[in-house]
């Protein structure tokens, strides 16, 4: 006898009913309300994966990101290998903070699915974030492969462009992917950085705002938003929709917090300092969640590295080190004018400026690993050897290339055994509006730097005790010092040192910086298309009544000691 499908049983047809309430709701955009039905759903049916993946992506819409993971942790338990709820589940942690329980997700998810390209971009985003390149690297290039022809298979390509610095294949790999997914926010939001690193800030704003309106969730977009330009009164009607989307549910903490950090800076120029204090305190907050900071461990750091390159080390650099002229490193805090500086100097026709290049930093750990052979002249001999191949891959034909990482002022010990005729460049601002910087500017979140209270101003006067050391230690002259403000006030003479000082010709070319068209990557890249002005001189007036544990830093001069 022919056999017929089993009846649904009452509470099957229950739940359906119940399933087709909340769908409908949800095409409503009534999410909250969408999400009594679901819940009801998963009572009726608690052992079907499906059910609590569908009550976790409700959750998670709704604000409920606790409930969300645990349902996608209970949709796991009944379907060990559901690559979607790993997936969701890693975005739930990262909304939740725990990125290292959202890259362990991810990696599930990758794992149970290896051709799922849009979490393994993701995975690719945190493993940036905390400073793991390589690991990156090997999933944007599964991505790559998986991905295709298709939008996010070329945002994958741009990612490994980004990371390779190769800036024209980045915007070729963009433009691709805007030809084909021009409706995925992810890749208006890729468009907009390459506009905006390219000085094309009109055209950068209206790809952010494009990603904006696709999913009001790309709330790191309003970030870039602010960066690119001075807000008005007129401007009203967007500085509301940021507003708006800081009580969005659902977004991880980095992203929130650099939301909260554009709205500062508008608040900033639309002359309400008060206001953007009590947002910066928001993304501070914010910012604490993932940010560990040991003041005592930081100090520590930079007492050993005092230890390590004392008078008796650094005076075998001319015997050691390469002759070699080609580095021109300029360092110093962030935030303390190292892009302006590499800008005018990058103007130069016998300059390339290469950015923020992370080789001392990496050779600095090889040489801890290698111990006392680290200080001896086949390792020295190496690293000049690798760091000269970069620079000129980088700058071919140039007569310096500019290294422009402002943290390479920890390595300067190791630069100068390497390259003892190298230029090195440090730049110096009044340290009130150095930390105050600091407070407003987005940071990756592996670079571990305070961005407020006592813990920045023990961090500052870390760097300015590790400084003075560099001053008493290296021979005179090899550390070139400007400070901000006297670049500012006065450019001409300074810059007509500073190229001296790098042992090049005069060229009339670095007196205009803001017609340099190099690709800018810091977050001064609007800044630095400017005529150089003296604008940021003393802002810390405007913040004075919020400075809070910053006002120790007031009576501090850019050198050290008293003003």
């Amino acid at each position: 006898m022919p056999t017929h499908p089993a009846k649904p049983s009452a509470i099957h047809m229950q739940a359906r009913a119940l399933q087709a309430q909340a769908e409908s709701l949800r095409a409503q955009g009534r999410i909250v309300e969408a999400l009594e039905p679901t819940r009801r759903v998963a009572l009726l049916l608690p052992d079907d994966a499906r059910v609590m993946f569908n009550l976790g992506l409700n959750c998670f819409e709704a604000g409920r990101v606790p409930d969300s993971v645990s349902a996608f942790r209970r949709a796991l338990t009944l379907q060990p290998r559901f690559a979607e709820a790993a997936w969701r589940l890693g975005l739930g942690l990262g909304a939740l903070g725990d990125m290292e329980g959202s890259i362990a997700a991810l990696l599930q998810a990758v794992d149970f699915k290896p051709s799922h390209v849009e979490a393994r971009l993701w995975l690719a985003r945190l493993l940036l974030g905390a400073g793991r390149v390589d690991d990156a690297k090997a999933h944007l290039k599964r991505a790559r492969s998986s991905g295709g022809n298709t939008g996010l298979g070329w945002l994958a390509e741009a990612r490994l462009m980004e990371i390779a610095d190769d800036r024209p294949g980045v915007e070729r790999a963009a433009r691709r992917a805007m030809a084909v997914d021009p409706k995925n926010p992810l890749t208006q939001e890729l468009m907009g950085h390459v506009h905006a690193e390219a000085g094309r800030f009109a055209e950068a704003e209206q790809c952010f705002l494009a990603a904006l309106a696709l999913n009001p969730k790309s709330v790191g977009a309003w970030y870039d938003v602010a960066r690119g330009r001075r807000f008005s009164a007129a401007d009203a009607p967007l500085v509301e929709r940021m507003r708006a989307a800081t009580t969005l549910p659902g977004i991880d903490p980095p992203t929130r917090a650099m939301l909260f950090l554009g709205l500062a800076k508008v608040l900033d120029d639309l002359d309400d300092p008060g206001g953007a204090s009590e947002v910066l305190d928001t993304a501070a907050r914010l910012r604490a969640g993932w940010l560990k900071f040991d003041l005592a461990a930081w100090r520590r750091h930079i007492e050993a590295i005092m230890a390590r390159f004392t008078p008796e080390v650094l005076c075998r650099a001319a015997d050691m080190g390469s002759p070699d002229e080609t580095p021109l490193l300029i360092l110093g805090m962030p935030r303390s004018g190292t892009t302006l500086v590499e800008q005018i100097l990058s103007s130069h026709p016998q300059v390339t400026g290469a950015g923020e290049l992370t080789f001392w930093r990496q050779r600095t750990e090889m040489m801890a690993q290698a111990g006392e052979a680290g200080l001896e002249v086949p390792f020295v001999s190496e690293a000049a050897e690798a760091y000269l191949a970069e620079l000129r891959g980088l700058g071919p034909g140039s007569a310096r290339v500019i290294d422009k990482l402002p943290w390479n002022y920890l390595h300067i010990g190791l630069i100068h055994l390497t390259f003892p005729r190298a230029t090195i460049i440090h730049c110096r601002r009044r340290p009130i509006d150095t930390a105050l910087s600091v407070r407003q500017t987005w940071f990756a979140q592996h670079m571990v730097i305070p961005t407020g209270g006592e813990d920045l101003v023990g961090y500052y006067r870390a760097y300015e005790t590790l400084m003075d050391h560099w001053r008493r230690v290296l021979p005179a002259g090899r550390l070139i010092e400007v400070d901000y403000e006297a670049l500012t006030a006065a450019p001409e003479p300074e810059i007509r040192r500073l190229v001296a000082a790098a042992g090049l010709p005069w060229d009339d070319a670095c007196l205009h910086p803001e017609m340099n068209d190099r690709v800018v990557k810091t977050a001064s890249k609007w800044q630095v298309r400017q005529p150089v002005n003296t604008d940021s001189i003393d802002r810390w007036r405007r913040f004075e009544p919020w400075l809070g544990p910053l006002a120790a830093l007031l009576d501090e001069s850019p050198a050290g000691g008293k003003a």
